[in-house]
């Protein structure tokens, strides 16, 4: 093994840094910005400057790195290109003092998510994410992965802006690393994928057999296997020396722990599942200072805790997210005693990071774009660190509303109520419902695929709704298919969900400024299985769009393949072909001559085939559908290109249905063949 890594080190030698792209690096870090003010514009919005994770929850992974002596932060940045629908990339240093932030390397392709599924490897959903970072222990160097050519390798560039390389040149991707105390990187590939490719290809020559391996809708040859193996390695990179881990010296975290915090005096604080063995419940935080141990029941942690840092030597500061009101609250808490809350705010705080007497996070807000910011501890003022988007002062604000509204079965949730730049009370707006996650800023909702600040700057109101909880929570579930059964008996998860969002349409009403009668639904994924559900339950929806479908027999039988038919039976889901009741309430098949509102369809190549059997009965009806079919796609659209085609026809399809534009309106994409569906669609 480690000859094997020292002739993959001679090789990583040979190579040099990408040269820097000057247009991407003018268009990660511009030397000057323009802020006129305007309305924002599809690409204005698709072009925005990212870093981390794009999830809007706020215990993803930190999306930035801080320095080991707190004076900078790095941050991979990235762009997307609609024109050349490609990303620039580039890994940025930032001052904490607010001062001018510098580019350490630019280049490579975008990282994309891929996880392990129902026994498949490397499964992904489209998401585009942004590298780790880590710092070396002196500071000297930043590791980062970058992606060129279709392989993923470990990177570093020093932090005084010396020049990037790479330090492995591995046969198959790098997927995670870490320094070690010494100085050393550690780091993981999976070996195990090129034999398991190979004997694919070797079965293939004789036929392959169709078993759960297979998920028609996606690929027509088995998935890799999960048990392929992975394998860790250490890097020197002072000496290019690959060898097996060394001992890892960090104390161990308790046991059952979700995420541990040690302290300097030896105190350990940890999370863990308040009913252990439970799928899916509230966690409770403990903390261990020698042999005395506290379990904190109070509200502010006794479920939802993000961040906890040690503030002293039996002093906590806690980040609690309260999910059902979109807030966030910091805490101490002085062990023994109960935490007292110092601040909250309605704003999104993410990877938050303790620096001295300030929390280092990234911040969004409905109109603000993920941005770094320094956090008073005490009182919860901020102060500005790095804008990526500083473009974004300059476009015209709509205002935004925030609804409180539950469910009706009593769960909380909310909605943020969005009006044009300008509105005046007296008018009334077509409605657009953007789902299923409204925290933070305001974009395209779940999948990035409805732009509500453009649809607000285009005179429609918005309405982006967070769901609640799912039914199942914090029940006695101790697998995936309990859980899921208790959601799907009577289809409570599915009731609970859409009548949140009733409710959250009748606040949006009783505000002013919504025409009741012109109401669009959208929806990607839960999402779409929401509007999908609107559409058969209501009639007060007059148009809707879909990112992905349809939860119908068809689909969930034969089309996902039968490793997911075997996973849903243990949800409840009858066999394929069986019990059409059991579908009726949310399969569109079943209920085409029920709906009324023209319903498109913009979906990747991976999923079109799940809403085939919807999309042929509505047609051999004469309903007014469209299918669009985006290629090589997966759940989560990320080709740069087709995320503003997307945009643009989301903007067209609600004006020519809810507004009844003229066709011939040149600032709106026109196709004939809505013209041709429109006469099957009474006029509201």
């Amino acid at each position: 093994m480690v000859s094997r890594w020292r002739l993959a080190a001679a090789l990583a030698g040979m190579l040099s840094s990408a040269p820097a792209s000057a247009g991407c690096a003018e268009r990660l870090l511009p030397e000057r910005v323009e802020a006129a003010e305007r309305d924002v514009g599809p690409v204005d919005l698709a072009e925005l400057r990212d870093f981390g994770a794009p999830a809007s929850h706020p215990a993803i992974a930190s999306p930035f790195a801080l320095s080991p002596d707190g004076l900078m932060a790095a941050v991979a940045l990235r762009r997307a290109d609609t024109a050349g629908n490609s990303y620039c990339l580039g890994v940025a240093l930032v001052p904490l003092d607010g001062g001018k932030p510098r580019l350490i390397d630019v280049g490579g392709e975008p990282l994309m998510v891929a996880f392990d599924l129902r026994g498949g490897a490397d499964r992904r959903n489209g998401v585009v994410t942004a590298t780790p970072l880590g710092w070396s222990p002196d500071g000297r160097w930043i590791a980062y992965l970058r992606r060129d050519g279709g392989h993923t390798q470990l990177w570093r560039a020093r932090a005084d802006g010396g020049g990037a390389e790479p330090l492995t040149r591995a046969a198959t991707d790098v997927r995670r690393f870490a320094w070690t105390a010494g100085g050393r990187l550690r780091f993981t590939t999976r070996p195990g994928l090129a034999p398991a490719a190979a004997a694919i290809e070797a079965e293939g020559l004789g036929g392959f057999r169709f078993d759960v391996r297979f998920q028609p809708m996606a690929s027509d040859r088995p998935a890799l296997p999960a048990s392929a193996a992975f394998e860790t390695i250490e890097l020197d990179p002072v000496t290019g020396a690959f060898g097996a881990p060394g001992p890892d010296p960090a104390p161990s975290d308790p046991p059952g722990a979700l995420r541990a915090v040690h302290g300097l005096g030896g105190g350990v604080a940890w999370t863990s599942d308040r009913n252990p063995g439970a799928y899916a419940g509230p966690a409770m935080l403990q903390a261990r200072v020698g042999v005395r141990r506290w379990a904190c029941d109070d509200p502010g942690c006794a479920d939802g805790v993000v961040g906890f840092w040690w503030q002293g030597p039996a002093t906590l500061l806690i980040l609690r997210d309260w999910p059902e009101t979109g807030r966030m609250s910091l805490y101490r808490w002085r062990l023994g005693y109960r935490p007292e809350r110092l601040w909250d705010t309605a704003d999104l705080l993410l990877g938050c990071q303790l620096w001295r007497a300030e929390l280092i996070c990234a911040r969004e807000a409905p109109l603000e774009p993920r941005r770094i910011v320094s956090l008073s501890i005490e009182r919860g003022t901020s102060r500005p660190i790095f804008d990526p988007n500083p473009e974004w002062a300059g476009f015209r604000r709509p205002s935004v509303t925030h609804l409180d509204v539950a469910a009706s079965d009593g769960a909380r949730t909310f909605a943020k109520l969005v009006l044009p730049p300008g509105h005046r009370a007296s008018e009334r707006r077509p409605l657009v419902i953007v789902q299923y996650e409204s925290r933070g800023f305001l974009r395209g909702g779940t999948g990035d695929e409805y732009p509500i600040p453009v649809l607000a700057a285009q005179g429609f109101a918005v309405l982006s709704y967070q769901r609640p909880q799912q039914f199942a929570y914090g029940s006695s579930a101790a697998s995936l298919g309990e859980f899921q059964r208790i959601n799907v008996t009577g289809w409570a998860d599915r009731r609970r969900a859409f009548s949140g969002l009733e409710a959250a349409v009748d606040a949006a009403i009783a505000q002013g400024g919504v025409d009741p009668g012109r109401i669009g639904i959208t929806g990607l994924s839960d999402g779409a299985s929401t509007a999908a559900w609107a559409l058969i339950h209501s009639r007060r929806y007059r148009a809707a769009i879909v990112s992905s479908c349809c939860e119908d027999p068809s689909a969930s039988g034969f089309v996902i393949g039968p490793a997911y038919q075997a996973e849903t039976a243990s949800y409840g889901y009858p066999p394929s072909g069986q019990d059409p009741e059991f579908w009726r309430p949310l399969s569109l098949s079943l209920n085409a001559e029920r709906i009324e509102a023209p319903l498109l369809m913009q979906l990747s190549d991976r999923e079109f085939r799940m809403a085939l059997d919807a999309e042929a009965r509505l047609r051999s009806l004469g309903k007014p559908v469209a299918l669009y079919v985006f290629p090589d796609e997966y759940h989560v659209k990320s080709q740069p290109a087709h995320r503003l085609a997307i945009y643009r026809r989301v903007l067209a399809w609600f004006d020519f249905w809810l507004r009844r534009a003229d066709p011939s309106k040149p600032a709106a994409e026109r196709f004939s063949e809505w013209q041709q569906l429109e006469a099957s669609v009474p006029v509201p």
